[in-house]
């Protein structure tokens, strides 16, 4: 049997997915091109291109064939048109992704010259080459909802045309700030903070990556874009206590794991664990926000 997709996506793939076997990996790809191409009738990708656009966004410590299963393939096959210049699949992004995303722009009572301005600049953002960055559509890995996906998009792009005007101002309701005046003097801290610096930066790192694309969505649209409670809750549909449970539940999953780390990985001793915990508690705001500013592309799907 001959391989020509699992021979083309292997051209692009980490090293390590030449382990897999090459029928089943043949016939996994064939079925991706297949559906994708049955979703979108008017929409054409060549097979191969396709299938070597794949190689990119899997993981390089995960199963080819496996991952495949778990991927929005539909929706990888559309952008891969979109940004292969398809007209017909550009046309078929407007209408049933970006366009939709105005009813989350009007949630925060944007008037429609502003939804239609926004719309446009997500638009260019999305699709268009710069001089200094690809596409921001390159960036979707499949791992979530596209329509999700694009909404942030849009709304980070409305509230980066405001921020210029937009004055910060001190929220009571800031959840993940933990960090608290006295932390700051406190010599005991600042020993633990140089001996475990690595240590702890892995810790939460480890755990920061294993949350959702959603729940890392909604803690870049808090902490690093500063939406309130009442906005967030406006873009989900939902109330602000709402979003409020979600946040707590974000930060206890992080500590939980981050100390799960640290017991596990680093062999800390409980009494070594429970003080440096102290410092990821009070370090936490500022660490999630270094993560989510300096995550590699496509790994976020914001």
């Amino acid at each position: 049997m001959t391989h020509p997709l699992s021979t083309k996506f292997r051209e692009v793939a980490p090293a390590s997915f030449a382990l897999a076997d090459p029928d089943r990996l043949e016939a996994a790809l064939a079925e991706a091109a297949e559906r994708g191409a049955r979703a979108w009738p008017g929409v054409s990708v060549d097979a191969p291109a396709f299938v070597r656009f794949l190689a990119e966004r899997l993981p390089s410590d995960a199963d080819p064939v496996a991952t495949l299963v778990d991927l929005r393939i539909e929706e990888l096959y559309l952008c891969c048109a979109c940004l292969a210049g398809s007209a017909p699949a550009i046309a078929e992004l407007d209408r049933r992704f970006i366009a939709d995303s105005a009813r989350a722009l009007g949630r925060f009572g944007a008037n429609t010259q502003a939804r239609e301005e926004a719309l446009q600049l997500a638009r260019e953002k999305l699709l268009a080459n710069a001089p200094d960055a690809p596409p921001k559509l390159a960036q979707y890995s499949g791992r979530g909802a596209l329509g999700g996906w694009i909404r942030v998009v849009v709304v980070r792009t409305a509230l980066n045309t405001q921020r210029s005007e937009k004055r910060h101002v001190p929220r009571d309701d800031d959840l993940l700030a933990t960090r608290i005046a006295e932390d700051s003097a406190d010599p005991e801290l600042q020993v633990m903070k140089a001996e475990y610096a690595d240590t702890l930066a892995q810790a939460v790192a480890g755990a920061f990556r294993r949350l959702t694309s959603e729940q890392r969505n909604l803690l870049r649209l808090y902490v690093i874009d500063q939406l309130s409670l009442a906005e967030l809750g406006k873009l989900h549909s939902v109330d602000a206590s709402t979003i409020s449970r979600w946040l707590t539940k974000i930060r206890a999953r992080l500590l939980d794991e981050a100390q799960t780390e640290l017991l596990q990985r680093y062999a800390l001793r409980p009494s070594e664990c429970a003080s440096v915990m102290r410092l990821v508690r009070s370090d936490l705001h500022l660490s999630i926000a270094r993560l989510l500013q300096t995550e590699p592309a496509g790994t976020v799907e914001v």
